[in-house]
């Protein structure tokens, strides 16, 4: 992720979406964005094995996710939860991508619904954080995921002159910002203290709950500093300076991750496919060609019948086992002499 002060290059380090179908793979001025992409891609190609790649993009705008490859125009916020200890946003679309080509069409898709404004300090000033990922899937069940954060700038209202909705931005951006300030600081004091026991605000903004994986997780994470060499940015490049040394003393363990392809999982997928198929059906595109499989019904309702006879079996022998006494119980019963009278 690129980190630094309105106007310092974070856009321009992590590569200009819109301008992703100009520029050519390989040129001086792609940006990190591109230049991975292409390295995916490139690997994909030299590996034996088949390989998916899939991608999503959102922003995080005054506080709300938004899905920026929406088939539909009309964008509704999306809410943030925990699925099994992972954080996941329902209704985010996510595109299955077959070259470098469709990858950056649809970046540039993105970039178009990705909201900008003008201030004093930037003329194209990003107002929203954005969140690019990338998740590649083998057919051996190993899976890999990217993500690639172009942050939003930290502001002085009394340098960029906003006011009104762009003042309320700003108040937002810093808000998200100072919130995974916290969160880097907090997991550097728990790295100093040997993996003591620290509370790590992540539910205080959805910049960070989003991006619980990468700060605090298995993942390897790196961070730009994006600063610039005017002298009357002196104190927000030291600032920015002091959060890139306080990140470096996070310490993440980077492992390996492999998802078994259940048949829920493989139904679900379908599913999917189908309906991104019928919404642009219905917004007047082709006809979908994407269906569910009945193999797939069949293998996960087969699935479902194996789990509810075997929870049958659990509770009818944990039934047997409240109803029956128990062989100490009945062999006291056994030994019990009458009580004597008197």
């Amino acid at each position: 992720m690129a980190y630094g002060q309105t106007g310092s290059g974070k856009t321009h380090t992590m590569g200009e979406p819109l301008d992703a179908l100009s520029t050519s793979p390989g040129d001086a001025g792609e940006g990190v964005i591109g230049r991975a992409l292409g390295e995916v891609f490139a690997r994909r190609a030299a590996s034996p094995e088949a390989t998916t790649v899939h991608l999503s993009y959102l922003e995080v705008y005054n506080e709300c996710v938004y899905d920026l490859l929406a088939t539909h125009e009309d964008r509704e916020p999306l809410g943030v939860r925990e699925d099994g200890g992972a954080v996941v946003v329902p209704g985010l679309s996510e595109h299955d991508v077959a070259a470098r080509g469709a990858a950056d069409a649809l970046l540039h898709r993105g970039a178009l619904r990705r909201r900008t404004g003008a201030t004093k300090m930037n003329a194209g000033s990003s107002r929203s954080h954005a969140l690019l990922t990338v998740r590649v899937a083998t057919a051996s069940g190993a899976v890999g995921k990217l993500v690639l954060v172009d942050l939003a700038g930290s502001e002085r209202a009394t340098r960029t002159g906003a006011e009104g909705a762009r003042l309320n931005e700003g108040i937002m951006i810093n808000k998200g910002l100072l919130a995974l300030g916290n969160v880097v600081s907090a997991l550097a004091e728990r790295t100093e203290a040997s993996g003591a026991a620290r509370h790590v605000p992540f539910r205080d903004s959805k910049l960070t709950r989003l991006l619980r994986d990468s700060l605090g997780g298995s993942a390897r994470t790196y961070m730009v500093a994006c600063v610039s060499p005017c002298a009357a940015d002196a104190d927000e490049t030291a600032n920015t300076l002091r959060y890139a040394s306080r990140a470096r003393f996070i310490s993440n363990v980077a492992v390996r991750h492999a998802v078994a392809e259940t048949p829920e999982r493989a139904l679900i997928a379908s599913l999917r496919k189908e309906n991104a198929a019928l919404r642009a059906l219905a917004a007047g595109g082709a006809a979908p060609a994407a269906r569910v499989e009945a193999a797939d019904a069949e293998a996960l309702f087969a699935a479902r019948r194996a789990q509810r006879s075997a929870e049958a079996a659990l509770a009818a022998r944990a039934t047997r086992r409240a109803t029956s006494p128990s062989t100490a119980t009945a062999w006291r019963g056994a030994r019990r002499r009458p009580r004597r009278g008197r």
